[in-house]
């Protein structure tokens, strides 16, 4: 397992966005092993993460962004403006938007 500070130092918060699923799965993976090991720290279950890698999902993408140090607009430039506030209508992982009845 990475010491604290090989975690920390694996990706610099002030590249550019990284914005990409399976970099984001690679980071943690690097940090914490599996997105299991994540999960069960985070006491939640992985399927949560599973689904923000893929779609927004709020409350997920926050604990991601803070557990890796690395701000939600440079996580994921395609929902969040680059002061925080999240993107009306983020991307959809299929295009489609939500049916309001």
């Amino acid at each position: 397992m990475l010491s604290r500070h090989d975690r920390e130092a694996t990706v610099n918060p002030s590249d550019g966005p990284i914005g990409d699923r399976h970099d984001i799965l690679a980071e943690i993976r690097r940090r914490y092993g599996s997105l299991r090991k994540f999960a069960r720290l985070q006491d939640m279950d992985p399927s949560h993460f599973s689904v923000a890698l893929e779609r927004p999902y709020p409350k997920a993408e926050k604990i991601i962004s803070d557990c890796l140090g690395i701000p939600l607009p440079q996580l994921w430039p395609d929902r969040y403006h680059a002061d925080g506030r999240r993107r009306r209508n983020a991307s959809r992982a299929d295009g489609r938007r939500a049916i309001q009845k």
